[in-house]
């Protein structure tokens, strides 16, 4: 049985909700990004985009109001960002927001 790799990227932010995008973990150079955790507390209900780099999407996850999101830790990579290219995401509202995940370098 293969082993997932440790989890040695984690990324955070906390601010007052970016329509744009904000990156969360820079590029790795030479590897991708493999997200296994994501934790999300948003001041109103929202969705968050997760990206590969600027524009492809990854995944997506709803925030409710004044509570958090969680997406359990699992061997299993919930989503892998292309080679070369950080994970960033967006709101799709300007609330204040709290994103957090745990990933690897693949």
């Amino acid at each position: 049985m293969k082993q997932s790799p440790a989890l040695t990227l984690e990324g955070a932010d906390d601010q007052a909700g970016q329509q744009t995008d904000t990156v969360l973990i820079p590029a790795v150079a030479g590897k991708r990004i493999a997200v296994y955790q994501i934790y999300l507390s948003a001041a109103e209900a929202m969705r968050v985009t997760f990206e590969s780099g600027d524009s492809t999407w990854k995944h997506g996850q709803h925030a409710a109001a004044g509570g958090g999101s969680v997406v359990p830790y699992t061997s299993i990579p919930w989503f892998i960002c292309d080679k070369d290219e950080a994970l960033t995401y967006t709101t799709d509202t300007a609330a204040g927001i709290i994103v957090s995940v745990k990933a690897a370098a693949v």
